[in-house]
């Protein structure tokens, strides 16, 4: 790891695991989500469906 770069912890199904964000976090999320193309309200609302299921609500 260089100077500024950082390492965000994600939590996996399998366990957690180190996700390089580098100097450029922001950068490092486009990338990541350059070929998604749902608006992040349709995003937003899977991922609280998803988590409530979860809990089991």
């Amino acid at each position: 790891m260089t100077d500024g770069d950082r390492d965000h912890v994600a939590d996996r199904d399998d366990g957690s695991e180190p996700v390089p964000t580098g100097s450029d976090p922001l950068a490092t999320l486009r990338e990541v989500f350059a070929d998604v193309d749902e608006p992040v309200d349709e995003l937003r609302d899977r991922a609280r469906e998803a988590a409530l299921n979860e809990a089991g609500r």
